[in-house]
């Protein structure tokens, strides 16, 4: 049981510590909760591994980390391969919802640049499909194929609504839901559209330059939150080295791990306590 309890504890640990940076290091910008109920096509394009994959891809290696259990193959597998195997499926899911985040936050960054090139052939004459066909030559991923699918659904039929509610819905970036909105409504009353885009970007814009300056006033409370909360992970884990007999009644004995359980559901309950105090919507 000691090798199991260890990897847990491990992959508890170092889940704790990417949840401490993604919340109290990610900015004061509001990050939308991952509907993972919802809309699987989504998440797969977004790079979301699924919960009850992650799960249990982890049950799966967990088992193969007890010898008693599972094929012949697995039980003749070194122990420290098979720890190893299951910390890299305990910390294989937050990697994949940081590289979603940081996909929807590098489209929220390219979204006013896509804009302007949008009102510039406008003002040329150009049509909105066809605007927005220059926008997928002008522009690089991940926005580069975002605006690709909604001119390859036109080229397929769809009216230019449909395939943008399909861009807002497919895309969780309130700027580009904003956008999508502004263009339905002028569809329907009329009025200078590349100045409204100009307008739209200029509007992403600040907001975006004020996130960026409440974040960097907002920088030192957040690293402190960050050290107060992966500092007794360290300390415990130098303990462990240099002398592994001093925490082992933590992972041998019922009382000890019912203290250690205690222990890292307190500092989840802390980081998140942290994690409200710095945190600034916009």
């Amino acid at each position: 049981m000691t090798p199991i309890l260890i990897a847990i504890g491990v992959g508890c640990s170092t889940t704790l510590l990417w949840l401490a940076g993604t919340l109290l290091l990610g900015g004061s910008r509001r990050v939308p909760p991952l509907k993972l109920a919802e809309s699987p096509e989504a998440h797969e394009r977004a790079g979301v591994m699924s919960v009850m994959r992650w799960f249990g891809s982890m049950l799966r290696f967990g088992r193969s980390s007890n010898p008693g259990s599972g094929t012949q193959q697995e039980a003749d597998q070194p122990g420290w391969s098979r720890r190893i195997d299951t910390l890299v499926t305990l910390c294989a899911h937050p990697s994949a919802v940081w590289k979603s985040r940081r996909r929807l936050r590098r489209i929220r960054e390219q979204l006013p640049d896509a804009l302007e090139v949008m009102a510039r052939a406008l003002r040329a004459g150009h049509a909105v499909p066809t605007s927005l066909a220059m926008v997928v030559e002008e522009s690089a991923d991940p926005l580069r194929r975002e605006f690709a699918l909604v001119v390859e659904a036109m080229r397929f039929g769809k009216s230019l609504p449909e395939a943008l509610k399909e861009l807002a819905s497919r895309v969780d970036v309130e700027e580009v839901r904003f956008w999508v909105t502004c263009l339905l409504i002028q569809r329907e009353t009329g009025g200078s559209l590349p100045h409204m885009l100009d307008e739209v970007s200029r509007l992403i814009r600040a907001r975006m330059e004020f996130a960026a300056k409440v974040k960097a006033v907002s920088a030192e409370a957040r690293f402190s939150a960050v050290v107060l909360s992966g500092l007794p992970l360290v300390v415990g884990g130098l303990i462990s080295v240099i002398n592994p007999e001093y925490l082992s009644p933590l992972w041998t004995t019922s009382v000890g791990q019912a203290m250690a359980a205690t222990a890292l559901g307190l500092m989840g309950c802390g980081i998140i306590v942290m994690r409200r105090m710095t945190r600034i919507n916009l």
